[in-house]
């Protein structure tokens, strides 16, 4: 009885590997005679069982049937798998593997290249559907399809560089535009962004860069951690935490409101990895294109966010006289300028020049484009910053009334154009933060009460 039984339990196995086998033999059949229902339901049981999950020709034909779903035009058909490219794909590169003898390899590198204009063209809808992640991997596999033949696929990996970006996936993209430059592929953009995104990794390497005024308690917390200290201070009658982070970063919060007011990060070292490869990307990217727009505007932006504003400043001179009805490059001057003029480590009179160049930079922006937000807003902050600097000096002539009054006359003035330009600047953008608390102060000291309750209570409802 117990050999009858071992001797059953082998047929039984037999058969089913017999069945497995019958099944592929269906599938193709199936197959040719244009029943894809049919032969997808036969060939997915081959792939796993022992019997056949090991033939390069299984996957061969798993290849074939998903490939023919994934072009068919019958809604019976196509319906049946929405990723059935990518299952080809991931069929025909299986068969190549499992083909140790080469009996494949040829017809299998032209199998892929039928892929290949299905992924661009899925890689196309996905892209314009904004799912830049999975458009990324469809350009991917359009790149390494040509690859096989020994060419390079530029256009694919340079689009899958820019979804990479779009998607956040900053090493990603630093991967293609690497590829890109290995291949020489002459196109500015790939030096221009690859800087950019080193830009953007040196602010992950140095978070506290990202803290602005207006940015809030949990914003900062997720950014930089918890404080190691949290005191309690009254200024000018108003409440705020001092923050203090590693001994070196100073914030000040609004009580009540739970954002910054006023920070101080010059004395936090700086982790220059990712600026310095940035550089390198711009000289290499400068010594190809030399004086193209794009990449003088991306060596700026490194320069000014890692606040070395000098080279930024010069940067940005180079493109107003490419470009001088640019309005961005004005107003980037401006900011580079305004840098400078805030920086109290320069003595006054280079803050002073600083000033009246920012001035000047930042009207002609505003000249050039009317609407221009952020330059209409930094030109109401430095002559805000500049009225204050002032009030600050006319202390030392509080026994001197004449003296006193002059000085007076001359921040009110400034505090007046910067109230002007504030207040246009809120018009753009009424919600801002920064604005509705710039005008509060200067309400407050232009003795405008009813203004300054207005703005006080909007910024309250704002909580």
């Amino acid at each position: 009885m117990k050999k009858l039984t071992i001797i059953m339990a082998m047929m039984l196995i037999i058969n089913i590997a017999y069945s497995q086998k019958v099944n592929y033999q269906s599938a193709v059949s199936s197959l040719n005679k244009g029943f894809l229902d049919k032969a997808k339901n036969y060939i997915d049981p081959c792939i796993t069982d022992p019997s056949t999950k090991d033939w390069p020709k299984t996957w061969m034909a798993r290849g074939d049937i998903y490939l023919k779903i994934s072009e068919s035009t019958d809604d019976k058909y196509k319906n049946l798998d929405s990723n059935a490219i990518e299952i080809a794909y991931d069929s025909y590169k299986k068969c190549i593997d499992l083909d140790t003898k080469k009996e494949y390899s040829e017809q299998m590198k032209l199998k892929l290249y039928e892929c290949n204009s299905q992924f661009y063209n899925k890689a196309v809808k996905l892209y314009s559907a904004q799912k830049y992640s999975q458009a990324m991997e469809c350009f991917d596999k359009t790149a390494s399809i040509t690859n096989l033949s020994g060419a390079s696929d530029s256009l694919a990996t340079y689009n899958a560089a820019i979804c990479a970006e779009y998607a956040g996936k900053n090493d990603k993209a630093i991967e293609y535009y690497r590829r890109l430059i290995g291949i020489n592929y002459l196109k500015p953009a790939i030096y221009s962004n690859l800087a950019g995104i080193y830009r953007n990794k040196y602010l992950d390497d140095n978070p506290y860069k990202k803290v602005d005024i207006g940015s809030d308690t949990t914003a900062v917390i997720k950014l930089i951690g918890r404080p190691n200290k949290v005191s309690k201070t009254i200024i000018n009658n108003t409440k705020y935490d001092d923050w203090k982070y590693k001994n070196k970063l100073n914030l000040l919060f609004e009580s009540g409101f739970g954002k910054v007011s006023y920070y101080n990060t010059d004395s936090v070292a700086s982790d220059m990895k990712s600026f310095d490869e940035g550089i390198k990307v711009i000289q290499k990217g400068m010594s190809i294109f030399p004086g193209d727009n794009t990449i003088i505007i991306a060596e700026a932006n490194l320069y000014l966010t890692a606040g070395k504003f000098i080279e930024a400043k010069d940067a940005l001179e180079k493109l107003k006289e490419k470009d001088p009805t640019n309005p961005s490059v004005y107003y980037a001057i401006g900011n580079a300028y305004f840098d400078q003029y805030n920086n109290e480590s320069n003595n006054l009179q280079s803050r002073l020049n600083a000033y009246e160049e920012a001035v000047k930079s930042l009207q002609k922006s505003i000249d050039l484009k009317a609407d221009n937000f952020d330059a209409v807003y930094m030109l109401g902050a430095i002559y805000f910053n500049e009225g204050i600097r002032l009030e600050q000096e006319s202390e030392k002539y509080i026994n001197d009334l004449t003296q006193y009054n002059k000085m007076k006359e001359k921040f009110d003035v400034l505090y007046k154009q910067a109230t002007d330009n504030l207040e246009k600047a809120s018009n753009f953008k009424p919600d801002d933060y920064n604005t509705l608390v710039a005008l509060r102060k200067l309400y407050s000291r232009l003795n405008m009460k009813d203004k300054y309750n207005a703005v006080n209570e909007k910024i309250k409802n704002m909580k």
